[in-house]
């Protein structure tokens, strides 16, 4: 998931949440969120909830001019 966050920078993170493989993460309210069941993660993966406690993955943004570059 590639999405812009609340300071207008870009995040990406796995689709995939770290609680039940389902492709179901999302970013709301500047938080990783799984639509799935509930868990939560912050801007660099880490679980805000019980549910989010095996963190989540986080990939690398770089903007130049306008190419988006995302890396591990």
């Amino acid at each position: 998931v590639v999405a812009r966050a609340d300071d207008g920078s870009y995040v990406a993170a796995t689709r995939i949440c770290s609680h039940k493989p389902r492709k179901a993460i999302k970013l709301k309210n500047n938080q990783w969120y799984c639509s799935e069941h509930g868990a939560k993660f912050d801007l660099s993966g880490q679980g805000l909830n019980d549910k989010g406690r095996n963190h989540l993955k986080i990939y690398n943004t770089n903007l130049t001019g306008s190419q988006l570059r995302i890396f591990g």
